[in-house]
């Protein structure tokens, strides 16, 4: 499949095929935490959420969503990305807008 992502934009250097080292790509040992968090879950392309880049337009995106009055977010399968990259994502989230949401 394709890794160019033109409305992000995303690249082929913007996901984490360098840092999987299985022959495949893919998860194969969902007990190696090192192939869970930089490996492909069933064939999908894996974002390098490690990489400035990345985490700026995760931040830009979410941010976005927060301005418009969104509360919240779920972020599925938490356990196949580092607690690094989320805690470095979610610590420069904006804080709910007061337009919809009472100061305190």
């Amino acid at each position: 499949g394709a890794e160019s992502y033109p409305g992000v934009p995303y690249s082929a250097f913007d996901f984490n095929d360098a840092n999987c080292h299985t022959a495949s790509g893919s998860i194969e040992d969902y007990g190696d935490a090192e192939q869970v968090r930089n490996c492909k879950l069933s064939g999908m392309k894996d974002l390098n959420q490690g990489k400035d880049y990345v985490r700026e337009m995760i931040m830009e995106y979410l941010n976005r969503l927060i301005s418009y009055g969104v509360a919240g977010f779920r972020v599925d399968a938490s356990k196949h990305m580092w607690p690094g990259d989320l805690e470095a994502i979610f610590s420069q989230l904006d804080d709910l807008s007061t337009d919809y949401f009472p100061a305190g």
